[in-house]
């Protein structure tokens, strides 16, 4: 059976203030590259319909 169209939707407005870098928490890098990275790699093997990152207000230039 043929799973129906979906969205995978990925929480990235993490501020990682406790990380005390002034990064988003999502782009702090793990094994070199950031995090958001990881999760967006892991959400394509999903084949989703689309793919919709939800970023904190005033960070899309850091993730640009």
């Amino acid at each position: 059976m043929k799973t129906p169209p979906f969205a995978a939707v990925i929480l990235a407005a993490g501020q990682g203030k406790r990380m005390k870098t002034g990064l988003p928490k999502a782009l702090l890098p793990v094994a070199r590259r950031p995090m958001i990275e990881h999760v967006l790699a892991a959400a394509r093997t999903l084949d989703p319909a689309r793919i919709v990152v939800v970023i904190a207000p005033g960070t899309k230039k850091q993730f640009a």
